[in-house]
């Protein structure tokens, strides 16, 4: 009522004059808004009004109550498409070559102006493309998108990105604690995703000419990548690390001041295809102000030729041996070209033609490529015959001090992890014995193995447990824990992991260390690969392996002769059978409290998400919490949906018995078929409880994790209007309860957990979460 108070002051007496001149009054009354056609495709569309015009009576001398103006409608979008063709048929698919696309739009019910952004986004997840625009009334758009309009998108991004760099680095090195400078350095890394996959996509549209720098640019970030994840090294104090992020630091400005070059190069003035690969959906994001409205998805075919550039390469330097890895992501295998281009011209001196199968990979040693010149000095640009995703990666490996170093054709391992120096050595031999005679030949160099280990499942109220391990070429996979050593044999791959199945001791925390050991294989030349052994104490995810056995706690009324069978699954939504964790009150000489139920839900403006594709912002209050991963594209498309629960309502001494969150689904548009993944729920570290809406994705990835649920939700277990409920283990009591007398907040992350070869797996529930909470009071 506050917008009708207004109208209520005393009337001057002009004013009855005026509306018995006039006659007659209009009267505006609101109703509910005709439906949109299609309102799925509008899952975000809110609700308007309309108006209605009713004349008045006469008019007499008798005072007079006017009417408010109608409330402003909310504006709407229709007929949203892309095409060709200014006014053609709407399309989703283009072919390679398409150098211009229209997209076209009706708006209507602006009754105030708004703003209406438009955003395409390559399949990396980089916005190449961007449209912003205020409109009043109503009326038809139709826009226009170049090759040449996104280069200078392309190149906005690096230079954003490069900031963002030098920012975060900068204010690393003034960290006064490690945890402060680590935070920095995550963002940095973060950062440098976004910068590597736009310096790659400016390969299409920069001229022949700038290409060493654009190279140079390439370099110079690896570089700072990898002095930035130096400096994360749990072994390095402050100042080491510190002097890892000068380092970095000093890389990012080398790569600023290459950019600027490329910058002033200007554009390809060929270029004339717009980014995508025919199998590799983009996203078309619009909204209307900060609400998103409508999403479809549409595809550009390129060309069948998709270019990468490798850092430099140094033939030259007599104390590094350069190694050139490519490897392929995709389940199909491809051609690969390399040419080897020096700097200052643009012929290739050598090409080389790489044949990858699916998932594959391999290695090119620059020392070892006899055509190319002893001075040589360059880089690689490497195109394929297909579309497809593949990584480079240029290691510059340290040679030994000796004037002619002695290898033993077992052949030199190289560790998968980076290690706190930026350029990895080489390690030891596989093995001493079985020793061919000596040869100055060397070895190409082995591609490292890639092991992982699923999350495993803590606490636990079972005794034993399958671990699952992905190791490449695996032979024997080995772990040790308090409870035992237990192992198992066999061939092992990332596609066919090994299950080892480790015992339990009751009530006890148990700390694994995974090895396995790499199968020796033979190679051309008397060279041999393999034979070493890979070791971690985390998994996948970068957590720690540790399993909590601890028998569970029931809740009043189940007797223990009633326990639930372990694969359960209950007959509602909830995807688990895990029981509500419980808390008895210490037994007192009082009567035994009465436990209080309270249900509370988030603000409507501290629930959304975050995504990768906008590092530097949230969404809160887009009303979708949208959680997921998508790996089909060179860089992997990452969204978290978050949500902050307002705790000033319980008392500050409450005794939380039991808590869960439930969480009701919204949308399966992003959710493949057939994709695997856990989603999981987390209670983000209560620094995160100040400032909550003006936090960006790089602070809610990288933040520290308090507790997780041990409730794991699968693409099987959600469905629009379908609830899942995650249970909060005795951990995030614990830490809820410490909230209630700190910061009367609780934030709350969801995660999906991944396996190799997810595809696209993103679920978004209904930004409407509800937090229940059993407590006593003392």
């Amino acid at each position: 009522m506050t917008h009708y108070r207004r109208f209520f002051i005393p009337f001057a007496l002009a004013v009855l004059v005026v509306v018995a001149a006039l006659g007659g009054l209009t009267v505006m009354s609101a109703s509910a808004r005709e439906a949109t056609p299609d309102r799925a495709s509008e899952p975000f569309t809110r609700g308007a009004a309309v108006g209605a015009s009713v004349p008045l009576t006469t008019p007499t001398a008798s005072p007079v109550t006017l009417t408010p103006s109608p409330t402003p409608r909310d504006p709407r979008i229709r007929n949203f498409s892309l095409s060709r063709q200014p006014d053609g048929p709407a399309e989703t698919i283009f072919p390679g070559g398409t150098p211009t696309i229209y997209v076209r739009y009706e708006y209507y019910d602006f009754d105030v102006p708004h703003t209406v952004t438009i955003q395409l986004q390559d399949s990396s997840g980089l916005t190449f493309w961007r449209s912003d625009r205020v409109y009043t009334g109503a009326g038809t758009e139709v826009l226009t998108v170049t090759a040449q309009d996104v280069y200078a998108t392309y190149q906005a991004v690096v230079d954003n990105a490069a900031g963002i760099m030098a920012s975060e680095l900068t204010q690393a090195l003034s960290a006064t604690t490690r945890s402060r400078l680590v935070v920095h350095a995550q963002n940095t890394l973060g950062a440098a995703r976004e910068l590597d996959a736009g310096l790659q996509q400016l390969v299409r549209y920069t001229p022949t000419s700038a290409l060493p720098q654009l190279a140079e640019a390439v370099g110079a970030v690896l570089d700072a990548q990898l002095e930035a994840a130096a400096a994360l090294s749990p072994t390095a104090t402050l100042s080491e690390a510190q002097g890892h992020v000068q380092a970095a630091l000093g890389h990012i400005q080398r790569a600023q001041a290459a950019i600027a070059a490329v910058r002033a190069a200007g554009p390809n003035e060929n270029a004339g295809s717009l980014p995508g690969t025919e199998y590799d959906p983009n996203l078309a994001n619009l909204r209307i102000n900060n609400f998103p409205v409508q999403t479809i998805e549409w595809v550009v075919e390129n060309a069948k030729v998709y270019r990468h550039i490798a850092a430099p390469l140094r033939k030259s330097d007599p104390n590094n041996i350069y190694l050139l890895q490519l490897t392929n992501l995709t389940n199909s295998g491809a051609t690969l070209t390399v040419q080897f281009i020096p700097f200052g011209s643009t012929t290739p001196v050598f090409t080389r033609v790489e044949t990858l199968g699916e998932r594959a990979a391999t290695s090119l040693v620059i020392q070892q490529i006899e055509e190319l010149p002893a001075d040589f000095n360059g880089y690689a640009l490497i195109s394929a015959d297909v579309p497809f995703n593949f990584q480079v990666v240029v290691r510059a490996i340290t040679m030994t001090a000796t004037p002619t170093p002695t290898y033993t054709p077992g052949g030199p391992t190289l560790t998968p992890t980076r290690t706190t120096t930026p350029t990895p050595t080489l390690g030891t031999p596989a093995s001493p014995t079985a020793s061919p005679s000596v040869t100055a030949t060397l070895c190409p160099q082995a591609t490292p193995e890639l092991l992982g280990v699923d999350p495993v499942t803590s606490p636990t109220g079972e005794l034993s447990q399958v671990v699952k391990v992905y190791i490449g070429n695996g032979e024997a996979v080995t772990i040790t824990t308090v409870s035992g050593v237990f192992v198992a044999t066999g061939n092992f791959s990332t596609s066919s992991p090994a299950n080892v199945t480790v015992t339990l001791l009751p009530n006890t925390t148990h700390d694994l260390t995974v090895q396995a050991r790499v199968r020796r294989v033979a190679g051309p030349g008397g060279c041999t690969y393999g034979g070493y052994t890979l070791t971690t104490t985390r998994d996948r995810n970068g957590n720690p392996l540790r399993i909590v056995q601890a028998q569970p706690t029931l809740p009043p009324g189940v007797t223990p002769s009633i326990t639930p069978s372990p694969t359960l699954k209950p007959e509602t939504a909830t995807p688990t059978a895990t029981l509500p964790p419980t808390r008895t009150p210490t037994p007192t000489l009082t009567p035994t409290p009465t436990p209080i139920t309270a249900v509370i839900a988030p603000a409507s403006n501290a629930a959304g998400y975050v995504t990768s594709q906008d590092r530097t912002r949230n969404y809160l209050g887009t009303g979708v919490l949208w959680t997921g991963i998508d790996t089909r594209a060179f860089s992997p498309l990452f969204l978290h949906g978050i949500f902050q629960f307002d705790l000033s309502s319980l008392p500050a001494d409450a005794q939380i018995l039991s808590a869960s969150v439930t969480l009701t689904g919204s949308s399966s548009l992003y959710l493949d078929p057939g994709t695997g993944g856990e989603w999981r729920l987390r209670l983000l570290d209560s620094m995160l409880d100040t400032n909550w809406t003006r936090l960006n994705y790089y602070h809610v990835h990288n933040a520290a994790v308090d507790a997780t649920s041990p409730t794991i939700v699968r693409a099987t277990d959600v469905g629009v209007g379908r609830p899942n409920t995650f249970v909060l283990d005795a951990a995030a009591l614990d830490k809820l309860e410490a909230r209630l007398r700190t910061t009367r907040r609780a934030s709350f992350r969801l995660d999906l957990d991944v396996v190799f070869g997810v595809g696209r797996a993103i679920f978004g529930w209904d930004a409407q979460p509800m937090l229940r909470i059993t407590y006593t009071r003392p």
